[in-house]
């Protein structure tokens, strides 16, 4: 009875393990801003960076925190979050905010915007862009919550690149706070 329980197990959980591997990353290592806005899983690559990057809207410089990987065949991953002080939202009509940083994203990408769809994480929507870059192609999920840019895009050569499991694994482990 026990060596039918060992086999059932030897032949059941991996199966079972290779199920939930499907949308969960295999490697890698938990970011979270200074900020502590999302979580996300940096896949394992190259090269791993984290810093602060000044982003320009309009006449204002905010910081952006982010974290990137680099993968050896060129996919790059970046999950990245900045404030938007009251002043700067309020010039912004709320119905256009989600268009706005859209394009201003886009535009640090040089690409174009060719296919979107509404998503939910959590009880906040956000969008899914497609976008068509030089040499390339993006996918980018954007988030807008209580003053915050939050975003995670993944950039490679090919729309395989960008679909792949891994890709879709980084968007699955792309968390918000839980603390609004």
């Amino acid at each position: 009875m026990r060596a039918q329980a060992a086999v059932l197990a030897l032949v059941l959980v991996p199966a079972v393990l290779e199920a939930a591997d499907e949308t969960s990353p295999k490697k890698g290592k938990e970011f979270t801003p200074v900020n502590k806005r999302f979580t996300v899983t940096m896949p394992d690559g190259e090269k791993t960076t984290k810093r602060t990057r000044i982003f320009t809207i309009r006449r204002y410089k905010l910081p952006m925190e982010m974290a990137q990987t680099t993968r050896k065949d060129g996919t790059i991953f970046t999950a990245a979050s900045f404030g938007v002080p009251a002043l700067i939202m309020r010039q912004i009509p709320a119905d256009e905010r989600q268009g706005f940083f859209r394009d201003a994203l886009v535009k640090q990408l040089r690409g174009k915007v060719v296919k979107d769809k509404d998503i939910k994480l959590g009880k906040w929507s956000g969008k899914e862009y497609s976008i068509e870059r030089p040499g390339g192609v993006a996918r980018m999920q954007l988030y807008i919550v209580y003053g915050f840019v939050l975003h995670a895009i993944v950039e490679g050569k090919t729309k395989e690149q960008v679909n792949s499991k891994e890709a879709n694994a980084f968007f699955t482990s792309f968390k918000l706070s839980q603390k609004d």
